[in-house]
């Protein structure tokens, strides 16, 4: 089964967009600021500084997602519902060929053995009818 996943989708998110393309300058500030606020926590740098990168970065990270939502959320939303429907089609085909093909299947298998069957006699509709009023 072939999955219809636009690549530029992901594409986009990485390298074109003007929000992620400012996110490894984001990134290194905050890292920077968390480091040097580490200074202010002197007797637990260990601790302080790793702490306040990590949540430097996550505030960053926050922004920097919100921010690209908040800009490119209806252009993605219809990247993604043209990547669902284009999906659904291509399961519609897939499915009318899987049950044509066991139609034809069965429908040959059926005439084979209608066939295949022994008949003692051919009689028709009239006949049987009569055949039948007579006893």
């Amino acid at each position: 089964m072939r999955l219809f996943i636009d690549t530029s989708i992901f594409l986009d998110l990485l390298f074109k967009r003007p929000a992620y393309q400012s996110a490894a300058t984001l990134f290194n500030a905050s890292a920077g600021t968390a480091a040097a606020g580490g200074t202010v926590c002197e007797p637990a740098v260990v601790i302080c500084t790793p702490v306040a990168a990590i949540v430097a970065w996550v505030a960053t990270d926050a922004a920097i997602v919100s921010a690209d939502e908040y800009l490119n959320r209806d252009e993605f939303k219809a990247k993604i519902l043209h990547d669902i429907t284009m999906q659904k089609e291509e399961l519609k085909k897939q499915l009318q060929n899987a049950y044509t093909d066991n139609f034809i299947q069965y429908h040959k298998a059926l005439i084979a053995k209608l066939e295949a069957t022994k008949v003692k006699k051919r009689v028709t509709v009239k006949e049987r009818i009569h055949h039948s009023g007579e006893k």
